[in-house]
């Protein structure tokens, strides 16, 4: 991921980079980082913006993906399964619930 300023020198992956920003949703704050209100969003909610930046401003890479039954990330590149079979939704699921999918 290019970011414009300020973190060249941290080396994060994707999956990093995007695992701080969901976590700091929840209010779970990275070291350098203090606010007098941090949010304080469920799993669901925080994804919510993660794919909102992902869709409608390619801000976040898009093979970043939530598990729907444990809730972390993982990078659909590497792992996973995306199942629309019995849905008219599709699931996600991360290599540890992969035996979950349909």
């Amino acid at each position: 991921m290019k970011l414009q300023k300020n973190n060249d020198k941290r080396e994060l992956s994707d999956i990093e980079w995007v695992e701080e920003f969901y976590n700091f949703l929840q209010g779970k704050m990275p070291q350098s980082i203090e606010l007098k209100t941090p949010p304080d969003l469920t799993t669901d909610q925080a994804f919510s913006i993660v794919w909102y930046l992902q869709e409608h401003f390619p801000l976040l890479p898009d093979n970043i993906e939530q598990c729907d039954n444990c809730k972390t990330l993982f990078d659909s590149f590497l792992e996973g399964h995306y199942s629309e079979e019995g849905n008219e939704i599709g699931h996600h699921f991360c290599s540890a619930c992969d035996h979950l999918a349909p």
